[in-house]
């Protein structure tokens, strides 16, 4: 039972940060910063810009136009990967308590239905960190886009 947690934790991570590659002489690839600083919300398009490994400690950085990109809008999400519509669904934000980092209360982002994994929202405004809260769980920084 313990390894389909597992399981379910590592497919979580990979919807939320996914990989691919977008040229960037792609006309639709819009580079600027949102200047968008409300950071109770989270409405909007987020681009991936780094994934930090908790398990190898390794972080890898991504260029602008990476086509991994989060849509959220007031209660949807669309995930796209390598500019292609790869997952879509409903989200709720939640406080609650990180029972392993920090163990602070802090907002919880639910994706569909799945109330297993525990992944933690981050949100300056400008810059959205998604943790998952394990002690070895990874993280995603994302970047505000003008949509």
């Amino acid at each position: 039972m313990k390894s389909n947690h597992y399981l379910i934790v590592v497919l979580m991570v990979g919807i939320l940060s996914g990989s691919s590659s977008c040229s960037k002489d792609n006309p639709s690839c819009d580079t600027r910063v949102s200047s968008n600083k409300d950071s109770t919300s989270i409405v909007g398009t987020w681009e991936l810009r780094s994934k930090y490994s908790g398990y190898s400690g390794n972080t890898e950085i991504l260029p602008d136009c990476n086509g991994n990109r989060l849509v959220f809008t007031g209660n949807t999400y669309k995930r796209y990967t390598s500019g292609k519509l790869a997952r879509e669904g409903t989200y709720r934000i939640l406080k609650d308590t990180m029972r392993i980092k920090g163990k602070s209360e802090a907002n919880r982002i639910i994706l569909d239905t799945d109330t297993i994994v525990r992944n933690f929202l981050n949100n300056s405004g400008t810059e959205l960190h998604i943790i998952l809260d394990a002690f070895d769980g990874p993280e995603s920084r994302y970047i505000r886009r003008n949509d």
